[in-house]
């Protein structure tokens, strides 16, 4: 069964220098468990932490909301390892895509070489132990002085054939209701494509 990236504590979001430059520092605490948290990932491995941002699919629900990536960061997850703390920063131009107002911020942390969805093909019994990422619900700049953060939800987005990917809402916690279908995960592969349209977002 693979482990599972989450967020022990969710992403926070920071905003300070001046009129001409403003510096962004988002932070997290993330682990590599299983299902149940009664494990952690017992190796090495390399994360990549990658800040993405994307427009507000409110004020603009006609665009492509693909995020785009602003800024990333590599960190060394260290055998015996219970927890890792992600920071990022990085400066806002004005008149920049970050400088709009209506600009979200998503931080995806997930193993080295990351894909845009995991693919549950890859992570079957007697493949070794894989890494599913995790996606932060999306969250704002915040004004100079004042601390954003993201909210209980995290995404896992799975890739069930080359052209089918399941998107799921998480609600993040240590309460086995709150992750369920994890120890279903495999079984969805089980599912006929037909059932899934390319990018459906299920809700949990």
């Amino acid at each position: 069964m693979p482990l599972y990236l989450r967020f022990l504590k969710p992403p926070r979001c920071t905003l300070s220098g001046s009129l001409k430059t403003k510096y962004l520092t988002v932070s997290a605490l993330v682990t590599i468990t299983s299902d149940l948290g009664e494990s952690f990932y017992p190796d090495q491995a390399t994360l990549k932490c990658e800040l993405l941002g994307q427009a507000n699919a409110d004020s603009h629900p006609s665009n492509n909301h693909e995020p785009c990536l602003i800024s990333s960061v590599n960190l060394a997850w260290n055998a015996g390892s219970r927890n890792l703390k992600v920071e990022i920063n990085t400066s806002i131009p004005p008149g920049g895509h970050l400088a709009q107002r209506d600009c979200e911020l998503v931080l995806r942390v997930s193993s080295e070489n990351p894909k845009c969805a995991d693919n549950l093909l890859e992570y079957r019994p007697g493949l070794g132990i894989g890494i599913i990422s995790v996606w932060s619900a999306p969250f704002k700049i915040p004004e100079p002085g004042v601390r954003s953060s993201a909210g209980g939800f995290v995404e896992r987005r799975l890739q069930l054939s080359r052209n089918r990917t399941l998107r799921v809402w998480e609600e993040t916690g240590e309460s086995i209701a709150r992750h369920i279908w994890y120890r279903n995960a495999p079984h969805l592969l089980l599912f006929k494509p037909s059932i899934f349209s390319a990018h459906q977002r299920m809700p949990l």
